[in-house]
């Protein structure tokens, strides 16, 4: 589901519109940089895309799946804010995906919760109303945690 009450531009677009401009990661080219540079992590483009939009992206597990079996290296999902839960789960199954960028969910929590703060009080001290807006990030960041797989374990 995608996320709502943003006014932002992009919020105005399809993710597809978005994933048309976007070149997803060609295998043979990732390959070739991967073995030319030595990285250990591949920001791939599997469908996913920066920002959120008025629909989900859907993600090309058949190419992450092909990058996976191409490539010794993790991957990073630049862009993760957005994609539904089935498919970020299956993404981190299918490949190697250790690394979520989810910026945008947690700039629009602190935003949405700021505004409600903002319109309900008079306050000026910042400390007074940042109480609800810092809760309301940690609780996305808290979702990915657990979403992510990564509940109680260490870095």
């Amino acid at each position: 589901t995608p996320i709502v009450g943003s006014s932002a531009p992009h919020m105005q677009e399809t993710v597809e519109e978005e994933q048309a401009k976007s070149r997803y990661t060609d295998p043979d080219q990732a390959a070739d940089f991967v073995k030319r540079t030595g990285i250990d992590t591949l920001a791939v483009s599997v469908g996913n895309v920066h920002g959120v939009y008025k629909t989900a992206p859907k993600l090309d597990l058949d190419l992450l799946g092909k990058l996976r079996d191409r490539l010794s290296c993790f991957f990073s999902l630049h862009g993760g804010s957005g994609i539904p839960d089935d498919q970020v789960k299956k993404a981190i199954e299918v490949g190697r995906i250790v690394k979520i960028n989810v910026n945008s969910e947690m700039r629009i929590a602190y935003r949405e919760t700021l505004e409600k703060v903002l319109d309900k009080s008079d306050e000026v001290a910042i400390y007074k109303i940042m109480p609800d807006v810092i809760a309301a990030v940690q609780e996305v960041v808290e979702k990915k945690i657990t979403l992510f797989g990564s509940a109680g374990k260490a870095s």
